[in-house]
């Protein structure tokens, strides 16, 4: 499924910000804080895909990246002085790689260059599913001798929400040229009329890495908790047009069938419960796992309450350490609990989504129901004419005995 994402912020020096760091950061470039004469390096394992853009007007130094951001922090008297506006955007996965950096370089030409910034491009695509560009816009209008004044037009927030949605318009010009579904939208979900699916919040490279790592982080699980909530949110939408369906097949007058139809819709019916039940049991078996997970955190908290109430009272108890052994049992049987805990939560729903899940197996249930019904209909309606075809078969028998002898068919 295409993702839209696409962010702004401005950098502050008040905010302990350095254009040079960020241009670092980003590029994974070594480059010279002139300012403090700092140098500043980030390592990167994947290096990112860098450019930079500028207005045709701009003299030759913009291109050399070190220079270009000493140029901005020289520029920059004021020790709240606002450096650059960042912009964070996802590029679409479904995209290739060339095709993802030639409309990101056709978009920052059309909507920054031609306004008079300069756009210093860096895509990363440490994670191949989120494939995404950072790019740093100067605040300044840029002329053959340097930078002059600020312009503070390109502040408005309207401005903003016209960068929106032309990011949007042109991705899904793309698809739209190469046969594809998929489409996204810069509007947010209540604009667009959206009320059960929720956003989720900035993770950052920090979080990520910790998350890799096997860490569990507050901004990961709430992101897991929306992502399982949304993907719910549809799944429900997806069995409730279904059970729709079902009833709609259940009410219509039954028209005279064929063989063949009747052995069609007994097949997809029957197949259609099969998988109902299936989903059945995998939400069956999320709740237990949830269930699971939280007997151990009950356990865990136990054990933990018991580690509190030995430890010591007074100075003679934490010099003699009475408890020691017990104490030691006590840490090891944590540290084994912590570990089944991290390994049960790899893929578990948080236990907030324990009464949606029960909401979406009721759904199915429904379902289910309707689907039985329909599928017992077809079933009598396929017996009455095999009935009827093995009564027909007894008439011509009793009709024709010599041909049936012919055939070799006794009675």
């Amino acid at each position: 499924m295409a993702i839209y994402h696409f962010s702004a912020q401005v950098a502050s020096r008040s905010a302990g910000r350095s254009a040079v760091a960020m241009a670092a950061y980003r590029s994974g470039e070594r480059l010279t804080d002139e300012r403090t004469g700092e140098l500043k390096h980030y390592k990167r394992e994947v290096r990112p895909e860098t450019v930079i853009l500028a207005p045709a007007q701009s003299p030759e130094w913009v291109h050399d990246r070190n220079r270009l951001w000493n140029e901005v922090e020289k520029a920059e008297k004021r020790k709240d002085a606002q450096l650059c506006r960042e912009i964070n955007v996802a590029l679409p996965k479904e995209f290739t790689a060339r095709r993802q950096l030639e409309e990101l370089k056709d978009f920052c030409r059309r909507e920054f260059v031609e306004r008079g910034m300069i756009a210093d491009i860096a895509v990363h695509r440490d994670d191949p599913n989120n494939p995404h560009a950072h790019i740093m816009l100067t605040t300044r209008e840029i002329r053959a001798e340097g930078f002059g004044q600020k312009v503070r037009e390109w502040n408005d927030r309207e401005l903003l929400g016209q960068w929106r949605a032309a990011w949007a318009e042109q991705v899904n010009r793309v698809f739209e040229r190469n046969n594809r579904p998929e489409r996204i939208d810069h509007r947010s979900f209540e604009q667009q009329g959206i009320s059960d699916r929720l956003p989720t919040i900035h993770e950052g490279p920090t979080v990520r890495e910790m998350e890799e790592r096997g860490i569990i982080t507050d901004r990961g699980t709430i992101n897991r908790a929306v992502r399982a909530h949304n993907s719910m949110v549809i799944d429900l939408k997806a069995y409730a047009q279904e059970r729709e369906k079902v009833m709609a097949e259940i009410s219509r007058a039954q028209a005279p069938k064929s063989a063949k139809q009747l052995e069609d819709e007994y097949s997809r019916l029957y197949w259609q419960r099969q998988n109902v039940k299936g989903d059945i049991g995998k939400l069956e078996s999320q709740l237990e796992q949830i269930g699971k997970v939280q007997r151990l955190e009950d356990e865990l908290a136990a054990l933990r309450k018991q580690q509190d109430e030995l430890r010591p009272k007074n100075l003679w108890q934490r010099l003699t350490k009475p408890n020691q052994n017990r104490n030691d049992v006590l840490e090891r049987d944590i540290q084994r609990v912590e570990q089944v805990i991290r390994v049960e939560q790899r893929g578990t729903p948080p236990a907030s989504e324990a009464p949606r899940i029960k909401q979406q197996i009721s759904v199915l249930q429904g379902t289910l129901k309707a689907i039985d019904r329909a599928f017992q209909a077809i079933s009598q309606e396929r017996q009455k004419m095999q009935q009827e075809q093995f009564r027909e078969r007894m008439r011509q028998r009793a009709q024709y005995p010599e041909r049936d002898r012919d055939r070799g068919w006794e009675r």
